[in-house]
């Protein structure tokens, strides 16, 4: 099994948006951490939080060359584990979307009080898109199971 690969903070943006107009922001974990949420300079409120993405110009080589696929190939599937919502770390590619929640069910069930942000990150090599999407706790916990499944 590899290693995880450790990220950078600049590897990863959180979007914010205002909710009274088109303004954005994009910042990362530390950032937020040592400021708290962002606001809107043109209507002086707390701007919202959107979504997560990776950079690819920052990210290490071991992670880069995933980006740059010419040919098809299959997608990669990564959890991108966010330590205390501040430092980032993206797990060894994984065969599918169950590989991923099995990891990420592991690191709950490894680490009590997790507070520890967990993404599901995507690779298409032919489209060149990267998706990353959050887990819902139901798809963590044990009370998200239906009694169907057990």
């Amino acid at each position: 099994m590899n290693k995880p690969i450790i990220i950078s903070n600049k590897s990863v943006e959180s979007i914010w948006k205002c909710p009274d107009c088109p303004e954005t922001a994009r910042i990362t974990p530390d950032w937020h951490q040592d400021n708290g949420t962002p606001m809107c300079i043109e209507c002086d409120v707390n701007m919202e939080y959107s979504h997560i993405e990776l950079v690819p110009k920052h990210l290490p080589v071991e992670v880069a060359p995933k980006f740059e696929g010419f040919k098809p190939n299959p997608p990669v599937h990564l959890l991108l584990t966010m330590f205390g919502d501040v430092e980032p770390e993206l797990s060894e590619p994984l065969k599918d979307y169950d590989a991923v929640l099995e990891k990420a069910k592991e690191h709950r069930e490894n680490n009590d009080e997790c507070t520890d942000g967990l993404y599901h990150v995507l690779l298409d090599h032919d489209t060149r898109k990267m998706s990353i999407c959050s887990f819902a706790g139901r798809d963590l916990d044990e009370w998200g199971k239906d009694e169907d499944d057990e």
